[in-house]
């Protein structure tokens, strides 16, 4: 019996021994700080520190509970193992942590401001290379506005509108907690785990001056790994894609070039007989005695696809490789990805090669460290002057078939074309620009915890970009430069060191109170050269060297910096503290501000102090009510500051010194000179305001997401350029004499229409308004480039123009000499505000169908609203070329009544009455030389409707087949920019509003495009 209670009594020891356990607890992100821990069944439980790292006491057979808010709990059986590294699952989508200023980690619940997060999933596998194009249309309140359809072109992104007249408007980029200073097309889309939008002034205000124009934080697979489980990851993925012109007009065939229905070589319109009245026409070369195979022959008259066949149908081929290993205490990723793309037109094409490595290891229960080293280069061929292209080309005579006549002389290389103008041919086979970019991108962090309430975090970034750039032309051409020919070589190299060291403070104040502290500092310093030469006049055709050019020197000039060889440097300092206080958790009081030291202004303006507040309210919470209606529900509000520092060498004027400008016997003679601009030492900062109020909410069984936000921005002490009486000197100088204010409003809803275990519907819904008004001017008007303007009391970037003179009734004024439209310049009348280019509202709706094992999801688009004017649908008209000027035969009436050319006033007849035109004019006069010559006749709105992607996915996995030698294989098939209609120009121009009408210069560029592709991925 003795041996028997004593068997038992060892094992109830045995099973009742007790161990220390410890280990990380994670999400898919990264380390949880705050997560719970508790033995079950009793009371006894810690919390993670900041870094995710727990220890608890507990005996062997015990169940520990971990928990985190807006996570599914995860039960585990405590045994042997000393190290229990746990991951959890996302829950409440609105209780999750994400990824904020500085990399702070937060509850999202706890948040005051607007924040929007994109999966890494919803960017990769894409047709794109450039992840901007690829977020097109993804998140309220973000316009991305692409340039041109030229691969390698990189859009423009705008937050909430622009902050600023003449500043930079562009975002803040942080790729791994480090400010980026390169573009998103630098980044492979397949690299990215998540990307975060931080929308306002409150979200950004950490990174002050710099965050103002908001911030896109990217984590990076490399740059977010973290150790646990021991496992190695293998993804691969293979994306084949097409790249076809997409938005070219729909031409007339009925009619050949000539003018006043006669043939006319060397015309440019097509205004000629019908293709019935004639079987041939001499051949366009006929007169160019550099073929006199061509002098006496003739070519059939006909039309021609001639600009379609100018196109060609470009390639793309996106590979990428990542691999994760981890183990109890360390991790290791890298990540590779190649790019090779081909534009619709030769010579158009870019190669990008990323190269991403990142670990992470726990030194001691205190300490980790993880760094990041990432190498990239991008080689971009593109072309020279894109309205040099297309000036001619998009309106060429439908007869002329450009495509395959000579379009050099055989001898000497100079353009030939059937005109006196420069083939577009020509151009492209003779100039372009080759850029070649290399970036090497880094990052440390160290993290060291003091004890389970505080921590210290140091992290810095170093970031290279080297690029240089060779812009070329042989001689030979016939537009301006192109005639002598010049080469261009322009060497710029940046580097940027960002530190940033911060000590994180989390206390319970009381039972209910508690805080959640982080205070800093912040420095970046900036390195900058350059250096530019051109050289003009080449010698011998074809070889595009230096020696082989007359070089040019250096002048004063009037862009940013004084001279093309530059040494410069900028720092930018900041402390900065965030005090969240939190209330029984259902009420959220932070406090936050941000002191910033820049070195582009004078002492007395250096430093600037932005504040911050924000407040989160969870009702339900606080009220402790339980509804299937109102599953989750926040109100927000924030106020924050920033500014903009001005660029450098703006404060004081520079002086420009020329060694060789003269010359005389060997002797060089020192020349000075000082450009245009008058610093000025009391230029300061802008001061930018913002209010955000908003509601998130989870509804109907957590079957609807709804997310508004409101805000209003005040931009204050804009630094605009003033110009100087003449007598000074100078021409301007920059100063602080403007204010601009936005209002808007961003919705984001999301609906579960069908919510089966084999089948789900999904639409998302988003929509973005907001107008900006120049408030304060301190002068009539500014010229923000082409016929853009800032004027005081109107939208911002509003656009001026001549227009066509009316009576007081609305009626044209009719030119009785000529039955022609009075234009307001040929009556001596300044040109006004012909249209507002900024949109009323947009929106798009994002449907996800899951069937089994297929995703199918459609992104469609609306804008509503906005002019722009378009010299491109002027062109197509007057040179007749599209289906919108087949109907011309007869005479044309245009409506209107009698006016004075001399005054721009009607005339009347005897009895006070207008006289109406009767003049008739043949079609060809009608739409070449008159309607559409008045600036406001050829602006239209801007409103359209697209298809901007569509893509269908099977996925194979182990999950299902238990055979299989790897962990999921899917295939994706998806276009992008597959449709568009815009009602608002002329039915048959084809107009895309995104790309030829931007900006108000109405100037032709590189076509839209679309993309279909096919894509690979496996996992092992």
């Amino acid at each position: 019996m003795l041996i028997v209670l004593l068997t038992v009594g060892s094992l109830q020891l045995g099973f009742a021994q007790e161990t220390t356990i410890s280990g990380v607890v994670s999400d898919a992100v990264g380390p949880l700080p705050g997560a719970n821990i508790i033995v079950k069944g009793t009371t006894r439980g810690t919390t993670t520190d900041f870094d995710g790292k727990y220890t608890i006491t507990a005996n062997i057979g015990d169940t520990l509970i971990y928990s985190y808010v807006g996570m599914i709990s995860r039960e585990i059986l405590v045994s042997a193992n000393t190290t229990v590294n746990v991951t959890l699952e996302e829950g409440n989508v609105l209780d999750e942590i994400v990824v904020t200023a500085q990399g702070i980690r937060k509850e999202k619940k706890a948040l005051g401001y607007a924040i929007t997060q994109v999966d890494g999933d919803e960017l990769k596998e894409r047709a794109e290379s450039d992840v901007a194009r690829t977020l097109q249309g993804k998140v309220a309140g973000v316009q991305i506005n692409a340039a041109s359809g030229s691969t390698g072109d990189s859009p423009a992104i705008t937050i909430r509108s622009s902050l600023s007249l003449n500043q930079s408007n562009d975002p803040l980029i942080i790729v791994n907690n480090v400010p980026f200073s390169g573009s998103l097309i630098d980044i492979d889309p397949n690299d990215i785990k998540t990307l975060n939008v931080l929308k306002g002034l409150n979200a950004s205000v950490l990174y002050g001056s710099e965050g103002r124009n908001g911030v896109i934080l990217i984590q990076t697979k490399s740059g977010s790994v973290s150790s646990g489980e021991e496992e190695v990851d293998v993804n691969f993925s293979q994306t084949v894609y097409t790249n076809t012109i997409s938005n070219l007009p729909e031409y007339q065939n009925r009619y050949g070039q000539g003018s006043n229905t006669r043939f006319v070589g060397g015309n440019i319109g097509s205004w000629g007989p019908a293709y019935t009245e004639l079987d041939v026409v001499p051949h366009p070369l006929s007169g160019n005695s550099s073929f006199p195979e061509f002098a006496n022959a003739t070519v059939p008259y006909r039309p021609h696809d001639n600009v379609q066949d100018f196109f060609r149908t470009g390639i793309g081929r996106i590979t990428s490789l990542n691999v994760t290993t981890s183990q109890e205490k360390t991790a290791f990723n890298i990540s590779a990805g190649y790019t090779d793309e081909e534009g619709i037109m030769i010579n158009n094409d870019i190669q990008r090669f990323n190269l991403g490595i990142g670990g992470s290891a726990e030194l001691s229960d205190k300490i980790d460290i993880s760094a990041t080293l990432n190498y990239s280069t991008r080689k971009r061929n593109s072309a020279q002057g894109a309205s040099v292209l297309f000036e001619r080309l998009l309106f060429l005579p439908r007869s002329v078939d450009v495509a395959n006549l000579p379009f050099q002389d055989p001898v000497t290389g100079a353009n030939v074309y059937y005109r006196s103008d420069q083939n577009p041919l020509w151009t492209l086979n003779n100039a372009g620009r080759n850029d070649d970019v290399v970036r090497i991108f880094g990052t440390f962090n160290a993290n060291y915890q003091i004890n389970d309430n505080l921590g210290l975090s140091y992290r810095v970034g170093y970031d290279s970009d080297t690029e240089d750039e060779f812009d070329f032309s042989n001689k030979g051409g016939l537009d301006d430069e192109f005639v002598n020919g010049f080469l261009e070589l322009d060497f710029n190299k940046e580097v940027v060191v960002d530190q940033f060291f911060v000590l994180h403070a989390n206390y319970p104040l009381t039972d209910k109170i508690s805080l959640d502290a982080q205070a800093g500092i912040n420095s970046k310093h900036s390195r900058f050269k350059s250096n530019w030469t051109r050289y003009e006049n080449q010698i011998v055709y074809g070889f595009v060297r230096p020696l082989n050019y007359e070089l040019i020197l250096s002048e004063p000039t009037d862009d940013d910096d004084p001279t093309e060889n530059i040494r410069a440097s900028e720092n930018i300092a900041g402390a900065f503290g965030q005090f969240e206080f939190s209330y029984d958790r259902f009420l959220y009081v932070t406090l936050s501000g941000r002191n910033d030291w820049g070195s582009t202004v004078e002492e007395e303006n250096r430093q600037l102090f932005y504040p911050g507040v924000s407040f989160s309210f969870l009702p339900k919470s606080a009220f402790n009510f339980d509804s299937n209606i109102i599953n989750f529900l926040k109100l927000r509000g924030a106020y924050a500051t920033s500014s903009g520092f001005p660029s450098r060498y703006r404060t004081r004027t520079t002086l420009a010194a020329t060694a060789q400008r003269f010359v005389t016997g060997g002797t060089s003679i020192i020349s000075n000179g000082v450009p245009r601009r008058l610093g000025n030492p009391n230029l300061k900062p802008e001061l930018h305001r913002e209010f955000e109020v908003g509601l998130e909410s989870i509804l109907f069984n957590n079957r609807v997401n709804f997310e508004a936000s409101v805000f209003k921005r005040i931009s204050e002490d804009q630094i605009v350029f003033r110009e100087l009486d003449g007598a000074t000197g100078f021409g301007f100088t920059e100063d602080n004499i403007g204010e601009i204010q936005t209002e808007g409003i961003e919705i984001d809803l999301g609906v579960d229409v069908i919510k089966k275990e084999d089948f789900n519907l999904n639409v998302r819904n988003i929509f973005t308004a907001f107008e900006t008004i120049v408030t304060e001017l301190d002068a009539d008007r500014i010229n923000l480039g082409g016929r853009n303007f800032a004027i005081q009391d109107q939208p911002l970037n509003v656009l001026m123009g001549t227009y066509a003179v009316r009576d007081s009734e609305g009626n044209f004024l009719i030119n009785p000499d000529s039955g022609e439209l009075l234009i307001s310049d040929d009556v001596g009348l300044e040109d006004r505000i012909i249209g507002n280019p900024n949109p009323d509202w947009s929106l798009t709706s994002i449907t996800g169908i899951n069937y089994k094992d297929f995703t199918l999801s459609a992104q469609l688009e609306y804008v509503h609203g906005g002019e722009n004017f378009s010299d491109l649908v002027e062109d197509l008209i007057e040179r007749g070329v599209t289906r919108d000027t087949e109907n011309r035969e007869g005479s044309f009436i245009l409506p209107g009544v009698y006016g004075d050319p001399a005054t721009g006033l009607p005339y009347l007849d005897a009895n006070g009455q207008t006289i109406p035109n009767t003049i008739q004019l043949d079609a060809d006069e009608t739409a070449f030389s008159n309607y559409y010559n008045a600036d406001d006749n050829s602006t239209f709105d801007t409103s359209v409707f697209r298809i901007r992607e569509i893509a269908l996915a099977y996925n194979i996995s182990k999950a299902k087949f238990k055979n299989l030698p790897f962990e999921n294989l899917t295939f994706t098939l998806s276009g992008r920019n597959i449709f568009y209609n815009a009602p608002g120009f002329p039915k048959y121009t084809n107009i895309d509003p995104e790309l030829s009408t931007s900006g108000g210069s109405g100037s032709t560029t590189v076509p839209t495009t679309k993309r279909y592709a096919f894509g690979v991925s496996v996992s092992f």
